[in-house]
């Protein structure tokens, strides 16, 4: 317990200065830039008068304590919401559980010295739920239990193998010297295969549309930060990739979800689309084939996007990641369908060509004149990053003009897993399953019982089993709805042992 000092001591020897004013045990009032001086009573005294404001959202204590010094704590001020004292049910996805802790964390921390740098806001909305949950994995392993990592759509981690040309064109440009900065779109052999490569799917692009990236995600990232502004509208679907409403959070725009209908393969509604459309709206989002249904759009459904995109002048963001990984043959890109309409196209080879961690990707502008200026400003803040990873760039026009006989073996697999993932997962008492069209993800549901969550039924999974997979909610469902994605791209016999491990664990958790 901590008193002042009693009348009959000497009195303390005066300590010097530091650099925002007088030693903490000073017997000084609290500035009055506290935020804890309007209210807080004389015995919280103990701070300079000149010492600098405290940021209001840091709570601060005293290091140095002694019996004659008083306790110092501010009052700790209450963390608002996103955008106030309310969140919006917009950002509501991927952080539903996890925000609040954020900002409580960013905005209420104790610290052990006077100041903490504040952190903005945004920081707190950004999330990603296939890597934030990898956190709960990390404590299974601390405890002891070997976790099987399906979170992460990632080929490598599974045996297949980067194709050997792709490696031998990244060498060779090491060797021969390609290691410094190239031109901030990207090499012209690069940029002229992809236009190459868009030519055979029926889209003509020019070399000088095209900007290379290191991934699809920095595109995205680059055609969002140019499209919307602080306030702005985009429509994204639901399930949806939490990159593009992370992304938005920290743009300051605000995601609006468009509906996809399990009963109908995760067909997007094109009516609720349209419905959604406001005067803000400046971007679609379409996912096609989709992460992280598995679902492959319909010719009408594409023609229907293209044509909401051309009539209300709003740019279609098309991720075509795994345009070459549907099970019936690949699909086209949703610009060939309509080349004048306002489209930009993001394309890697990190699933196709099974490179993920190169981050060698790229984006295509289209639509003609309409989006001449959004070509401009993308290639400007291009400029800012320098360029993509230099020696990735090469393995671009060899993955495109080259050997694609890999994706004939890597295909067979992904048909036989998605089988054996349907058919066993919907034989499950409490779950079902639409089955994949394309890709290794997959989107089950769980009938659950009241009051509990897909996030209570995630990590349950991962604590008792080991699997680890990714809560809907961090994809944009309602948490009660149960669903859940699980990646699966091991081979045959270890999924069945993956899902008898989760056959048992949801009887468990339905009879709780």
């Amino acid at each position: 317990m901590f008193t002042s000092a009693a009348a009959s001591r000497p009195a303390a020897r005066p300590r010097a200065p530091g650099p925002f004013g007088t030693s903490r045990n000073s017997t000084e009032r609290c500035s009055t830039a506290c935020p804890c001086s309007a209210s807080a009573p004389a015995a919280r005294s103990g701070l300079s008068t000149t010492m600098r404001s405290v940021p209001p959202r840091s709570t601060v204590r005293a290091t140095t304590l002694t019996r004659s010094s008083p306790r110092i704590r501010h009052a700790r001020p209450r963390a608002p919401g996103l955008f106030g004292s309310r969140r919006e049910s917009s950002v509501r996805i991927a952080m539903r559980g996890s925000l609040a802790a954020k900002l409580r964390y960013h905005q209420q921390m104790v610290v052990d010295a006077p100041f903490t740098v504040p952190v903005a806001k945004r920081s707190a909305a950004f999330d990603y739920a296939i890597r934030g949950i990898v956190a709960e994995a990390r404590k299974a392993e601390a405890r002891g239990r070997r976790v099987r990592y399906l979170n992460i759509g990632d080929p490598v981690l599974f045996g297949f193998r980067t194709p050997p040309h792709l490696i031998e064109a990244v060498e060779r440009a090491m060797r021969d010297g390609y290691n410094g900065y190239t031109p901030a779109a990207g090499v012209p052999e690069a940029r002229e295969a992809v236009a190459a490569d868009f030519e055979t799917r029926g889209l003509a692009v020019s070399p000088d549309r095209v900007v290379l990236t290191a991934g699809a995600s920095e595109g995205i990232d680059l055609a969002l930060s140019v499209l919307v502004d602080h306030g702005d509208e985009v429509l994204v679907s639901v399930p949806t990739y939490p990159l593009y409403t992370g992304v938005l959070a920290k743009l300051g725009a605000r995601a609006v979800y468009y509906r996809k209908d399990p009963a109908y393969g995760w067909q997007p509604d094109i009516e609720h689309v349209e419905s959604l459309i406001s005067p803000r709206t400046r971007a679609l989002v379409v996912v096609d084939p989709n992460n992280p249904t598995g679902a492959v759009y319909t010719r009408d459904n594409r023609l229907a996007l293209l044509e909401l995109a051309d009539r209300h002048n709003i740019v279609l963001l098309s991720d075509e990641g795994y345009t070459d990984l549907a099970y019936d043959g690949r699909v086209s890109p949703l610009g060939s369908y309509n080349p004048d309409a306002p489209v930009i196209s993001f394309s890697s080879l990190s699933k196709a060509h099974l490179a993920p961690g190169w981050r060698a990707g790229w984006m295509a502008v289209g639509g003609g004149a309409r989006l001449d200026a959004a070509l401009a400003a993308i290639k400007d803040m291009a400029d800012g990053r320098l360029c993509s990873v230099g020696p990735m760039q090469y393995a671009v026009p060899a993955a495109l003009n080259g050997d694609k006989s890999h994706q004939v073996e890597f295909l067979r697999a992904l048909r036989e897993r998605a089988e054996v993932t349907t058919r066993r997962l919907n034989a499950i008492d409490g779950v079902s399953c639409v089955r994949p069209a394309a890709a290794f993800y997959a989107m089950p549901k769980v009938e659950l019982p009241p009051g509990r969550t897909d996030e209570d039924y995630v990590i349950g999974l991962l604590r008792a089993t080991g699997l680890l997979c990714v809560y809907g909610s961090g994809f944009g469902t309602a948490p009660a709805d149960g669903y859940f994605r699980i990646v699966f791209l091991a081979p045959p016999a270890e999924l069945d042992s993956f899902y008898d491990a989760i056959e048992t664990f949801t009887a468990d958790f339905l009879a709780e």
